[in-house]
């Protein structure tokens, strides 16, 4: 049904039409130079009341009301685990084969009346066409955190959910599809009997150690349905054995944990490899072995903590300093600080300077000495102070006051890569209170993080990097990094993704770069199914980057298999991926060669394989019947899925929706008028003409 409207009074166009009626009188009945005969005078009064009487109507801004039906056809969404479990038996190429059967029959026979939305999910969800069960960890609760949103208003008659019901990551399924608003049909495959087992499920140790120390291993094993069994615990590294034990398990179903003391005997990874042994017949050996790797380095790294005042941040920045066994911390009050810098390798200033004009002397003494650093900026900054220190940031301050700033990572920053889980939680990270003003930088600042103010997209930054004749600095100019943590925390269960963000950016700063004008940036380790990656930088003599040279890397294996790369130029550096690598552990080495001179740099990485999938292969059937019985669905086993297809195809609550929006269109940009007004006018000329008249 359509209705015109406008936007004012109706009385308007009683107006319209009586001064369009009036007007058109008095041309033809006041003209006394044109005399035509009566009925053509009462024709074109007519026409050019009809002209006068559209274009008032037009002024009035007329809207053209109407109602718009569609259809919505009833979507069904279709989701598989991909992940190496559902494969994982006896013959894992007919489980392959039947489970990319039933994926495709369900697909086909429901596509046939509904919509069908396939979609894949292990360490993510993903949206594919056909299974390859590759991935490496099960995440159920991420399906239902992507699609309920995602399907919130759609006309979504069922979920077919095909899993063996084993996840080992993120939490309960059962605690995340809430009040879903339709039903659940779990398809359950996989052998759900408990077989003989013994497996290792963990091995705890630090990620760094030091040369000369021992340090402690812990691996956690169990065992299913092996009561009074005996085995052995092996711990070896490049072939040689480091420690074993005799161990019995006196139960079915029983867990231990282990500890051993390694000696770390020299520089560089350390593969450590623990088997459980025992002769006893097992189905999966799979879960028997796991690898691990430590770092060994040479000595710590030590980082003076000078702050003002206490403030969470301190805590924060102190328990995430702690992950990592590369650096040693030592906090002090500015007031107290009367050690020698020299003997640290990074200052970090907590909202200093500050009002003291000690605060600046220490940190100009550190500028002379050419220490890295690291500024937090916040409410007891001060800030002329802080721009009279020419650290590349200036901040315009008319007064000092603080302003909430929500972070926006830098689509162009390259100097080192940031997760994409990282820039998708920087959206949801609660906003950090920044010295309100106007900021500039210089050239040799890089911004990592922006600030947006309210709904506003600045260019502030928020994370700073500056780098200058070889010398790093790193700047938050803003203070509550805690309340990220803590986010960071309630959103995936560990504070990860910042700490491992926050270490990047003390990595970058602690490295000395006035020892080499050519540098390599790495994460010292990967998960199989990671793409690896390197950043180089490469100077002149006066720290300017050179960005005509060409990189080279050599990677070798355990096995002295070599592999060779080119870097990339990326803006004002070069960027390598060299794709995922089998678990073990690599040494490389970067070179480069130019206009006569020689730069090598060399490292080692290390490749872990998550052998979760293999830990567990006992199909949780469980799971997945509460899964339909909280979402009013029903649990089909594999060999009904027949069964399943019928009963969607002949359901119904499964059935098309009528939507209906209402559409306002402004009637004056349909074209009609327009043709209306020129035919109408035409037509009067036409007949004025033909009586003799213009």
């Amino acid at each position: 049904m359509i209705n015109f409207t406008i936007a004012y009074s109706w009385w308007w166009l009683a107006l319209i039409l009586l001064v369009s009626a009036a007007l058109s009188f008095l041309l033809y009945f006041r003209n006394p130079k044109e005399e035509f005969p009566k009925i053509w005078v009462w024709i074109l009064i007519f026409i050019r009341f009809s002209i006068f009487s559209m274009l008032g109507f037009l002024l009035l801004s007329p809207m053209i009301k109407s109602w718009e039906s569609t259809i919505d056809k009833p979507v069904i969404i279709l989701a598989m685990d991909n992940s190496k479990s559902m494969i994982m038996g006896k013959d894992s190429s007919i489980l392959r084969q039947q489970n990319s059967y039933l994926w495709n029959q369900i697909a086909q026979k429901l596509g046939e009346k509904y919509q069908v939305e396939s979609y894949l999910f292990g360490e993510e969800l993903s949206q594919a066409n056909q299974p390859n069960f590759s991935a490496n960890q099960t995440d159920i609760s991420r399906l239902f955190d992507n699609l309920i949103p995602k399907y919130q208003y759609r006309n979504v008659g069922a979920l077919v959910l095909i899993s063996d019901g084993i996840y080992n990551l993120g939490s309960n399924p059962i605690y995340q599809i809430g009040d879903i608003s339709y039903p659940i049909y779990c398809v359950g495959v996989g052998d759900t009997t408990s077989h003989r087992d013994l497996f290792i499920k963990d091995i705890i140790h630090s990620k760094h150690v030091f040369v000369g120390n021992q340090f402690p291993i812990e691996v956690s094993v169990g065992s299913k349905k092996l009561n009074n069994t005996n085995a052995r615990l092996v711990v070896s590294s490049k072939g040689k054995v480091l420690a074993s034990k005799k161990i019995t398990f006196l139960s079915d179903n029983e867990m231990q944990k282990h500890s051993f003391l390694i000696d770390a005997t020299e520089v560089g990874l350390m593969p450590l490899r623990v088997v459980i042994e025992s002769a006893e017949t097992e189905p999966n050996l799979l879960n028997n072995i796991k690898t691990s790797f430590v770092d060994a380095l040479g000595e710590k790294k030590k980082i003076l903590f000078l702050f003002d005042s206490p403030h969470p941040d301190i805590a924060a920045f102190t328990e995430m300093l702690n992950q990592s066994d590369e650096y040693e911390l030592e906090l002090m009050n500015f007031n107290q600080a009367t050690v020698q810098l020299k003997r640290y390798n990074l200052i970090v200033f907590h909202q200093l300077p500050n009002s003291s004009p000690r605060s600046s002397s220490i940190i100009q003494q550190a500028i002379k000495e050419q220490i890295p650093m690291v500024v937090f900026l916040g409410s007891k900054t001060d800030i002329p102070f802080f721009n009279a220190l020419n650290l590349g940031i200036r901040i315009e301050a008319k007064t000092k006051s603080t302003v909430s700033s929500i972070a926006v990572a830098n689509a162009d920053f390259v100097s080192f890569t940031m997760d994409n889980r990282l820039v998708k939680l920087f959206e949801e990270l609660p906003p950090l209170q920044t010295p309100y003003g106007k900021y500039s930088t210089a050239s040799n600042v890089q911004t990592v993080v922006y600030q947006q103010i309210g709904s506003v997209k600045t260019a502030f930054p928020l994370i700073a990097i500056s780098e200058m004749a070889g010398k790093r600095d790193v700047f938050f100019a803003g203070e509550g990094i805690w309340r990220w943590r803590m986010k960071d925390f309630l959103e995936n269960g560990s504070h990860q993704l910042t700490d491992d963000f926050m270490l990047k950016l003390i990595r970058f700063a602690s490295l000395n770069q006035q020892k080499s004008r050519f540098d390599i940036q790495w994460k010292p380790q990967f998960f199989t199914q990671d793409l690896i990656d390197f950043n180089a930088f490469f100077y002149n003599a006066a720290y300017e980057p050179i960005l005509d040279a060409v990189i080279q890397m050599e990677i070798t294996d355990e096995q002295n298999k070599r592999f060779d790369f080119t870097f990339s130029k990326l803006n004002e550096s070069y960027y390598l991926n060299i794709g995922s690598f089998a678990s073990g552990a690599y040494r490389f080495k970067a070179k480069v060669n130019y206009h006569g001179e020689s730069f090598e740099k060399v490292g080692s990485f290390s490749v872990i394989s998550i052998d979760q999938e293999a830990l567990n292969l006992e199909a949780d059937h469980g799971l997945l019947k509460k899964l339909a019985a909280n979402s009013e669905g029903e649990f089909f086993r594999q060999k009904e899925v027949d069964k399943l297809i019928q009963k969607l195809l002949n359901s119904q609550e499964i059935k098309e929706r009528i939507n209906q929006r209402l559409e306002f269109k402004e009637a004056i940009n349909f074209s009609v008028w327009l043709w209306l007004i020129i035919i109408l006018a035409s037509v009067e000329w036409f007949i004025r003409k033909q009586l003799g008249s213009y």
